[in-house]
């Protein structure tokens, strides 16, 4: 590996960055991501015609088909207004979205452990 200065921008970077902006402001406006989605999952079943129960799994797994769907879309649809905008944004929201959908998951592994297990002593 060289230490060779970067002249094109690290695109990566750069989304990845934008990405952890994001969801720290949105942390900040909505709460939590597994208390939000918790949230939402209870909504969610209550409106539910089926009497289908969701979890915040559920709902994280649903915004990452969402977001997927979103972005999937865009970019086969090139004259939509914005279209570089809306395909960026998209993948940020995608991106996010499946890290918060990991999160969820690890945090209902670790709740559910301590229901089956009781909770961790200090």
């Amino acid at each position: 590996m060289t230490n060779k200065k970067r002249t094109e921008p690290d695109i990566v970077a750069d989304i990845l960055k934008e990405c952890a902006k994001i969801h720290e402001v949105r942390d900040i406006q909505y709460g939590g991501s597994y208390e939000n989605f918790t949230d939402v999952a209870a909504i969610a079943s209550r409106l539910s015609l089926s009497g289908i129960r969701f979890n915040a799994l559920d709902i994280a797994v649903c915004m990452v088909a969402i977001k997927e769907a979103r972005y999937k879309y865009a970019l086969n649809h090139p004259k939509m207004k914005n279209h570089a905008k809306v395909v960026h944004d998209s993948l940020v929201d995608w991106i996010n979205y499946i890290a918060i959908m990991e999160n969820v998951r690890i945090l209902t592994q670790t709740k559910n452990k301590e229901v089956k297990n009781g909770p961790k002593n200090s």
